[in-house]
């Protein structure tokens, strides 16, 4: 009994699969020819000689007679200074040798690539460096070396920005050129240029003119240093800003933190205060000093004649 499956000596007999194989081998030997001859190309691009005498030239003729003489085309843009006057006497010489000498001291650097010759300034290849963003780390200290937890890292000029971890640290993306910002309250603001800086560490001493400021509170006066709450002010310019029966109801909406209640609809009613919220477990009520005076309200003082209110 024959057997009817396909086998290599019947393929091999099929007048179709035998096109296909006299397709695939030209192939094979056409792609062969095209990679020699794109390297040979290149190598013979690579150990091009050329033979100029030139004397006090702008440098775009002798460009072009490197062009004429060799199968290299010169790329460059308008950065590039190629009216520059210069002279070169060779013969038989590779072109890399020629471009060394006639280039040397113009700023005009050079790159083989394949057969193209692309001519570069130290400008545009320090403006590119500039140009290339990279991540620089670092951390925040005092001058105890304890780490500044949320410390303000900035770009000055730009709105990119981050806050330092528990330990201290940051990290952030920024340009060479670029000034790296960081603040704290109570501390001097600091900067510096990155550069070639990879990481960066910023010592942070305290701003004693700030510390020693004067703070006017209820019961007198004190340095924000030995403050241990928090106080604020309100100025008459914000108290006043439309007109009121009471201090109680000048107040309303502008005081975090403190409740202010109407104790009753009628004209002239007083207003109830509570500091620190209604939900309280101790006295919510606050103590009213005026002028170094206590009074059991303030109801009564026209907020009009009110210079400044601090809480």
């Amino acid at each position: 009994m024959k057997n009817n499956t396909l086998s290599g000596r019947y393929c091999f007999k099929n007048p179709r699969f035998k096109q296909i194989f006299r397709i695939m081998r030209i192939s094979t030997f056409l792609l062969m020819v095209c990679v020699f001859c794109s390297y040979a190309g290149n190598a013979h691009s690579q150990n091009a000689k050329v033979s100029i005498r030139m004397n006090n030239v702008k440098l775009d003729k002798i460009l072009n007679e490197i062009e004429n003489q060799t199968d290299y085309l010169f790329i460059y843009n308008n950065q590039v200074d190629i009216n520059k006057i210069t002279s070169v006497k060779v013969k038989n010489e590779a072109v890399a040798q020629v471009l060394d000498k006639i280039l040397s001291g113009t700023g005009i650097n050079y790159e083989l690539e394949g057969t193209h010759i692309i001519l570069t300034t130290e400008a545009i290849k320090d403006l590119h460096a500039q140009q290339q963003a990279k991540t620089v780390t670092g951390t925040v200290t005092d001058v105890s070396g304890e780490p500044i937890i949320g410390a303000n890292i900035r770009i000055k000029g730009t709105t990119t920005g981050t806050i330092t971890d528990i330990d201290g640290n940051f990290s952030i993306e920024a340009e060479p050129q670029s000034v790296i910002e960081v603040s704290y309250i109570g501390y001097l603001t600091q900067e510096t240029v990155i550069n070639n800086q990879k990481s960066i560490r910023f010592l942070l001493k305290e701003d004693t003119k700030t510390l020693d400021e004067v703070v006017v509170i209820g019961y007198g006066v004190q340095k924000k240093a030995d403050l241990t709450g928090s106080v604020a002010n309100i100025n008459t310019e914000k108290l006043n800003t439309q007109s009121n029966a009471n201090i109680g109801q000048a107040l309303q909406g502008k005081i975090a933190g403190v409740d202010i209640v109407s104790q009753g609809g009628a004209p002239g009613s007083g207003t109830r205060i509570m500091v620190r919220g209604i939900g309280t477990l101790n006295n919510a009520s606050p103590l009213y000093i005026v002028d170094g005076m206590y009074m059991n309200s303030i109801d009564h003082i026209n907020p009009m004649i009110l210079p400044a209110l601090t809480y």
